[in-house]
Parts: C-alpha cells; structure tokens; sequence
C-alpha cells in the first residue's frame, strides 16, 4: 500500500514538474486542497515560513502523515527547474495511524524554517479518498529565502 501511494506521488509530482517549471509558476490546488507559503519573519535559524493548507471543497480531503501533520515536500528552484521533493523536516513516528484529514471548509497552518537562501515551494500529495488511492499532488507558491 505504501509503495504504490509512494509511486502515485512520485508520478504525480514529475507530471506536475513538466507544467509547472518555472520561477513563477502558479500553485496548483488538488481535490480543492490549496497551499499558500508566506514568509513571515526571521528567526535565529533562518526565515520563517508559514504553510496554510485550506480545503475549500465540499468533502474531506486526506494527506500523507508525517508524525502528527501532514507530510510536506520541499523543492528548489535550480538551474531553470524544480528539484527535490524532499522533507525539510524530520518526521516523528506518527501517534495517530492514518492519513491527516482536512475537513470541508477547513485549514492547518505549519511553520517550517529555512536557512538556506534559495527559491522554494511545498508539494503535498492529497487525496479524496481516506486510503489515498487517488492521490495527486498540491503545488505551493514559490517563495524567496534571500
């Protein structure tokens, strides 16, 4: 099960990396999930971004766990493309089993640091489905760490 979600997701993202590879590109919001990244200020250890996940559909949506929020992939922007899709963020083991669910008309902020200076932007793989069998893949804005 984890395998073909890992597959899903991988697949997703590099579908997603053909349209949307430049500096500028759009965010893309996935079964009516969207991502907002916003730098809101500086902290000993770099700048800190908060990640808004809003739902603004009409049913719950599901995201991959990574400890008790949802599981976040960071990508940079090198070289005239997207790369990565890494964690930022070392994941705990998860209390809850299961995905994280977003309810209809709801949201999670998350903050996160980043010290590196580089352009960045979130990728969350996010499904209508609680087995996440029709993931696909929620893009963020990108954002500048100067």
């Amino acid at each position: 099960m984890f395998r073909s979600v890992l597959f899903s997701l991988l697949a997703a993202a590099s579908a997603c990396s053909r349209d949307l590879s430049g500096p500028s590109a759009p965010p893309v919001a996935a079964h009516d999930v969207s991502i907002t990244a916003t730098i809101v200020g500086t902290v000993a250890s770099g700048d800190s971004v908060i990640v808004h996940i809003a739902n603004t559909g009409s049913r719950a949506a599901y995201i991959s766990r990574c400890g008790a929020g949802p599981l976040l992939l960071v990508q940079t922007f090198v070289d005239g493309s997207w790369i990565g899709g890494v964690q930022n963020f070392m994941c705990p083991v998860s209390v809850p089993p299961g995905p994280v669910e977003v309810a209809a008309g709801s949201s999670i902020d998350i903050a996160r640091v980043f010290s590196a200076n580089g352009r960045y932007r979130f990728n969350v793989g996010v499904a209508g489905n609680q087995d996440l069998s029709d993931v696909t893949i929620a893009t963020s804005n990108g954002f500048d760490i100067p």
